[in-house]
């Protein structure tokens, strides 16, 4: 049960950050000014 739970939470957080990745190269910035916002965000 709790590893079925820490599963969702990260299917969760990638679903997050694929999101986040469409809307930075929908904003066509630079590959290095996205790698710093999501590191940034991690």
């Amino acid at each position: 049960m709790y590893i079925f739970r820490s599963q969702r939470r990260f299917t969760q957080q990638m679903i997050t950050e694929n999101i986040i990745l469409r809307v930075l190269k929908n904003t066509q910035m630079t590959e290095n000014e996205i790698s710093k916002i999501v590191f940034d965000a991690g």
